[in-house]
């Protein structure tokens, strides 16, 4: 999920024109783990969008204790063009600094449409449904 997030910016391309509410389906929350081969620990990272525009992520451990050292992201979304295919999300995160670049903050990536549950992102990042 932290690659979910952290993707690069997706050049915009034509979508196909049967649009769907990718807002209704983008609500509530999704996640997405990443293992490390060394140590064994999973990374999970859960992403909440909320219908007010906003969403919060929070990243944790394999017991699903939140790292120390990561602190949860939040912000506001937008989503772009859509079709039954996929959608542009737009995120612009909150900055803890107010001397933090503006550009760094916002990004915008192509969201491929697995199935009503799985999301995937341009560099082949998923997210699955909570639950």
């Amino acid at each position: 999920m932290a690659a979910f997030i952290a993707l690069s910016s997706a050049q915009p391309i034509a979508l196909a024109q049967k649009p769907i509410d990718a807002i209704k389906l983008l609500l509530g929350s999704w996640s997405s783990s990443v293992s490390d081969k060394e140590t064994g620990i999973t990374e999970t990272t859960v992403i909440e969008f909320r219908p007010d525009g906003r969403y919060v992520t929070a990243i944790r451990d394999s017991a699903f204790k939140p790292l120390k050292d990561q602190q949860s992201n939040q912000g506001r979304y937008s989503v772009g063009k859509s079709d039954k295919a996929g959608f542009e999300l737009k995120i612009e995160r909150d900055q803890k600094e107010p001397e933090s670049e503006k550009t760094d903050a916002s990004e915008t990536m192509l969201i491929k449409i697995v199935d009503d549950n799985t999301l995937q992102a341009a560099d082949g990042s998923t997210v699955k449904r909570l639950r």
